[in-house]
């Protein structure tokens, strides 16, 4: 990439940043390398070792990758490094994994300025979130636990699978009184 960067391919500037990034994040001998800020500790299956990018680092990922391809689609409206429905198909994922502090679709409207929804909601689902988040006003962060509850259900309902559902509502709530993962800022 770097060839063609130097022969005039400047739109893949980006691509090499990430690259860098995403290296750098997994690379024991990167100078920066320090797993337990990029990822989380436990597996999805909750076996030991290196678990997913925390949330706030998927963010900044995607964030990266959108504006990568903002550029790129400037040199050339084909070019295209992540499709809408792969963004829909991540929305499901941080929405499995109960990560509803980010949304695939502020995002996406940040990046481009073009309001774009990947989130199935309609308005009385909006108009109750509202009134949750009015009635938990003086507390927030059960707003944040109400509404992950609320999430994971409706995911299993969705996916037609509630196998499983006693335990996501368990973990979550689990989560929620850890003292340790108070604050993903942190990490």
């Amino acid at each position: 990439m770097e060839a063609l960067i130097d022969n005039g391919e400047d739109w893949m500037q980006p691509l090499v940043e990430i690259r860098d990034f995403l290296y750098g994040t997994i690379d024991r001998d990167a100078p920066d390398y320090d797993p337990d800020k990029y990822r989380m500790p436990i597996r999805r299956n909750k076996a030991e070792g290196l678990g997913p990018y925390w949330p706030k680092w998927r963010y900044h990922i995607l964030k990266m990758i959108l504006e990568a391809q903002k550029i790129a689609q400037e040199e050339d409206p084909q070019n295209q490094l992540i499709t809408l429905q792969e963004l829909a198909a991540i929305q499901v994922v941080w929405n499995r994994d109960h990560i509803y502090e980010y949304s695939v679709s502020d995002l996406y409207n940040e990046v481009y300025g073009k309001v774009i929804d990947f989130e199935q909601k309609g308005t009385s689902v909006s108009q109750e979130k509202k009134l949750l988040k009015d009635v938990c006003q003086d507390k927030p962060e059960d707003f944040n636990l109400i509404n992950q509850l609320l999430n994971a259900q409706k995911n299993k309902v969705l996916l037609l699978r509630k196998h499983g559902l006693q335990n996501d509502l368990e973990n979550i709530l689990q989560e929620h009184v850890r003292p340790t993962f108070t604050k993903l800022e942190d990490y």
